[in-house]
């Protein structure tokens, strides 16, 4: 696997980066990019602009972190890059120019900037990416993944390989995989995606309906710790649930408080 792990140094973003060494090393082998991104300041004054400071800074920090990296495993290939650029576009740009299997972030942060928040970074590449996302929460560690849940909506799936990616890691470490689908109690009843049996007949898993009535993320969230998962697989599609639920109307604090690693897949 060829992964895409961008960095601002925070503890949140070295854990992914930890997370996903460790993951990768249990698979036997893999590639991680590091991508810092800097942003272009200059002040009058100073000779040598920030952003000449800031790359000289993150160069040896990229240096000490995939050093670090290494102790962990020897069976993951690292390479690494440090840009001026804004973080959204160029991340995006990064994806589509080269080929990666995931882009690994840590939820509390893409960039060092204040001003640019979490929420619209993961936004920004979650609508102008195809590629499969990852988010780590802080305090997340790598163990073989016992339980898995897959949040499902009313929307036929048109492309069952969409979920090759569920299938793989549930048959690498034969976990049991919760295909759950969250709704207001005076919803009509769901019958889900028939064809959802077929894409997922050599998994272990079984369909749970979850009523909810103040929060569809806290009803998933609380879910997801009853049955201890190991991760959160949400299908991505314009406009509909999951964008409502973890882009347009969760807050940033509720965002945090998913402490379930997040894989995001996307569906035309």
């Amino acid at each position: 696997m060829k992964i895409l792990c961008p960095i601002d140094f925070s503890q949140a973003s070295v854990n992914a980066v930890k997370w996903i060494v460790q993951f990768l090393d249990y698979l036997g082998e893999g590639e991680v990019h590091l991508l810092h991104t800097v942003n272009a300041q200059r002040r009058s004054g100073l000779f040598v602009p920030l952003d000449e400071m800031f790359m000289e800074k993150a160069n040896v920090d990229v240096a000490q972190l995939i050093e670090s990296m290494r102790k962990i495993s020897d069976k993951v290939k690292f390479s690494s890059e440090v840009v001026v650029a804004d973080p959204k576009r160029y991340i995006v740009a990064l994806s589509k120019r080269k080929i990666y299997d995931w882009i690994v972030t840590g939820t509390k942060g893409l960039t060092a900037l204040k001003n640019i928040t979490v929420g619209s970074v993961t936004e920004y590449i979650i609508e102008h990416s195809d590629n499969i996302i990852l988010a780590i929460p802080e305090e997340a560690s790598f163990d073989e993944f016992k339980v898995m849940v897959l949040g499902v909506d009313d929307q036929i799936l048109d492309d069952g390989q969409i979920l090759d990616p569920v299938k793989n890691l549930c048959n690498l470490f034969d976990a049991r995989l919760y295909m759950v689908h969250v709704r207001r109690k005076d919803d009509s009843v769901f019958e889900y995606d028939p064809a959802l049996d077929i894409y997922l007949e050599d998994v272990n898993y079984e369909y749970k309906a979850l009523e909810y009535e103040n929060s569809v993320a806290e009803t998933i969230t609380e879910y997801c710790e009853y049955v201890k998962a190991d991760m959160l697989i949400m299908i991505h599609r314009k406009k509909n649930w999951l964008e409502r639920l973890f882009v347009r109307s969760i807050t940033k604090s509720e965002l945090f408080e998913i402490k379930t690693p997040l894989l995001i897949l996307h569906s035309d």
